[in-house]
């Protein structure tokens, strides 16, 4: 092979290296959206008194990860409901402080009212950041179990719980699934091709 050659299989590996790298950042990022649909769905079922969602029955190392995630979860919501609440009674001290009579009473209202807005702002950015704490464990929920639910080659490892499915709740997880993997198999099928495309370049 001439030097010009090496040149251009050199540049043409690199290209498609970094359309492998766009393709996995596409492919990460729906695995991050599904798992948010697929934490909501199985949380709405379990901790609103349902029966527990059949892909949790059927599938142990699903179960396993959602209790793991859902632990972190739960106590980041119980800390981000506590601070609503705190601005809340913040919003209401501001509103309801009486009128003050004198300037002393005007300048110690002001007082309260400056820590009470200060307050205020740091517990909104506190919940901000809790919600965006919230989201990335159910994002990270959605990579942990992503292959195992929704690109399992073994059909029995979704038959035993698709055909235990008969509430709302299971055929919204199978829609959810099924959609997740409709989307994802455009970019790994190019990503595949990618990939041998990059193994021909090596042989030659």
């Amino acid at each position: 092979m001439g030097f010009l050659d090496s040149v251009k299989k050199s540049a043409a590996k690199t290209k498609k290296q970094s359309e492998i790298v766009l393709l996995d950042r596409e492919i990460a990022s729906i695995q991050r959206a599904f798992g948010v649909t697929l934490y909501d769905l199985l949380a709405g079922a379990v901790y609103s008194g349902h029966a527990t969602p059949a892909l949790l029955k059927k599938q142990p190392e699903v179960a396993s990860a959602f209790d793991k995630f859902a632990k972190e979860i739960r106590t980041h919501e119980a800390e981000k409901e506590a601070k609503i609440k705190e601005i809340e009674i913040c919003d209401v001290k501001k509103d309801t402080r009486l009128p003050a009579t004198n300037a002393k009473e005007k300048l110690g209202n002001f007082s309260k009212y400056l820590g009470d807005t200060t307050q205020s702002t740091k517990l909104r950015a506190d919940v901000v950041m809790l919600g965006r704490s919230i989201k990335q464990k159910k994002e990270a929920f959605g990579v942990d179990i992503f292959d195992q639910v929704v690109l399992s080659s073994d059909n029995t490892n979704t038959a035993g719980w698709r055909q235990a499915m008969t509430s709302a709740v299971n055929k919204q997880i199978a829609s959810a699934i099924d959609k997740a993997k409709q989307n994802v198999s455009v970019p790994m099928s190019k990503k595949e091709t990618k990939t041998r495309e990059i193994a021909l370049l090596d042989q030659e």
